[in-house]
């Protein structure tokens, strides 16, 4: 086999030794396309789930995303220059801030260890959004398409996520400032996700806890659309029953809606008798 060892091309002969080939994937690639690993590759290796990795070793992972951005912050850089058990302090003291301020390693002013606080608790803000977005993420590549009851979450909570979002990271930011900041990140990542990308932030402003109004009955509106495209899928457009099937879910949403419209009117009984034959006879075909 070729490799470059010490900047100098070499040829290593790899036969009658012992060697480990290390390989690392996500579910989807950056486009949203289903990502999978050959069966020649994935019956000869061992599988390594992150989402069991991070249920055994949860604190680790969750102060590796603060760890491995580091050098993404200026702030962070500087209070770390020592090592990283500035960091572990000052994680500690602003999780309980009952907890006097901690002795840090270095030659810092008040000034600046008030920034280094600052920053810290921002990061921990960006943190919990990172990681429930990687727990969704996870959670949702593991879901059959066919038992799904809203479209796949394809945005990531990654390293490469945390360290660019802390790269922008000042102490003068407020919260809400953060937040934004965030939103932002994942809408520049949506792009790649074309046709996804609505579906995909409106389940971001759900786990953020940002969905307006209009927002979250659109979410609702694609959620309805979107299991009802997954029970058709697969039929074919010519298919006699899909296109029953397609009419009669129509005239249901018609029926729904007049409903809502005559609610409280006494010409609501008569919709609701037409509404419940309709639909039993809509389910018994199911």
């Amino acid at each position: 086999m070729d490799g470059v060892f010490n900047n100098e091309p070499k040829t290593y002969d790899l036969r009658g030794k012992r060697f480990a080939l290390v390989m690392a994937g996500n579910p989807y690639t950056e486009s949203g396309e289903i990502f999978k690993i050959p069966d020649m590759l994935s019956n000869r290796a061992d599988i390594y789930n992150l989402a069991d990795m991070t249920s055994v070793n949860k604190a680790q992972f969750e102060m590796s995303m603060l760890e491995n951005a580091l050098m993404a912050n200026t702030h962070l850089r500087k209070l770390s220059q020592s090592g990283t058990d500035n960091l572990y302090k000052l994680v500690a003291y602003v999780q309980d801030p009952e907890r006097n301020l901690p002795n840090l390693d270095g030659n810092f002013t008040a000034s600046e260890i008030q920034d280094f606080i600052q920053v810290v608790k921002h990061a921990l803000q960006v943190r919990a959004t990172v990681l429930k977005v990687n727990e969704t993420y996870i959670q949702s590549a593991g879901i059959m398409d066919m038992f799904r009851e809203e479209p796949p979450f394809k945005l990531q909570g990654s390293y490469r996520n945390m360290n660019k979002i802390l790269s922008a990271i000042i102490p003068i930011m407020t919260e809400g400032e953060v937040t934004e900041l965030v939103a932002n990140h994942y809408k520049n990542e949506s792009q790649t996700l074309t046709k996804d990308a609505e579906a995909n932030l409106l389940k971001l402003k759900e786990i953020m806890g940002l969905l307006t109004p209009e927002e979250a009955s659109r979410w609702e509106d694609i959620k309805k659309e979107f299991k009802k495209y997954r029970m058709l899928k697969g039929m074919g457009d010519q298919d006699k029953f899909s296109q029953i099937i397609a009419q009669m879910n129509q005239f249901v949403d018609g029926l729904e809606g007049i409903k809502e419209v005559l609610r409280g009117k006494h010409e609501y009984k008569l919709v609701a008798i037409i509404y419940n034959s309709w639909y039993g006879t809509y389910q018994s075909i199911l």
